[in-house]
């Protein structure tokens, strides 16, 4: 005859061997999304099929925002290094203005918009 606290370890064992596979699961699906991304296997999709994606552009920055100054000329900011990137017909130029921003918590170059009479507005911290 077994006694109730041996049935009760034999149940925690169980239930630790459970929750062993369940985490050893996770830590094997989080290393797979973190290495399709980095690695850049995972592509951008669109939901609506009158939409595509098409990469215009590869740089040694990390974009954050962007703006139109013309059709095929694009500025395009690196929020913690400050520096707006113009690209043109695909080339980039460049930094054609180099910001001193402040890089703690949500700053640096935040963004830019261009208006219709060429003025260029800038955000930075």
């Amino acid at each position: 005859m077994s006694s109730p606290v041996l049935n009760h370890l034999s149940v925690s064992s169980k239930v630790a061997r459970a929750a062993k596979k369940r985490l050893i699961f996770g830590i094997i699906i989080v290393i797979t999304i973190n290495i399709l991304v980095n690695y850049g296997w995972a592509q951008p999709v669109t939901v609506n099929p009158r939409f595509s994606v098409e990469r215009i552009f590869t740089g040694h920055f990390e974009p954050s925002s962007m703006t139109f100054v013309a059709p095929n000329d694009i500025l395009v900011l690196d929020r913690d290094a400050g520096k707006v990137n113009r690209v043109t017909n695909g080339v980039v130029s460049g930094p054609v203005l180099d910001v001193n921003v402040g890089k703690d918590g949500y700053r640096g170059l935040l963004g830019v918009v261009s208006s219709n009479e060429r003025i260029l507005h800038f955000w930075y911290l």
